[in-house]
């Protein structure tokens, strides 16, 4: 991952790649606060899915509960209307 990639990567760029990687993990946390202000039934279904809290996920690794990929948990999750 990241680490592996700075062996061979100047300092400047690492901390590019760093920062990039806040960025974006801040961007799908706020997703995911405002998520369950339209979508109140992914908050239990993104509860389920963290159960172990001690290990972090990588930002481009966290599930976005799109409304596509809902169908598979539960019909009416889609939207509030």
């Amino acid at each position: 991952d990241l680490l592996a990639l700075c062996d061979h990567v100047t300092d400047l760029q690492c901390s590019k790649l760093q920062d990039h990687t806040n960025v974006l993990q801040h961007k799908v946390n706020q997703w995911c606060q405002v998520q369950v202000l339209y979508m109140p039934s992914v908050a239990p279904i993104r509860t389920a899915q963290s159960t172990d809290t001690s290990i972090e996920e990588k930002a481009y690794q966290i599930r976005l509960f799109l409304p596509s990929q809902l169908k598979e948990h539960t019909p009416d999750a889609i939207c509030d209307k």
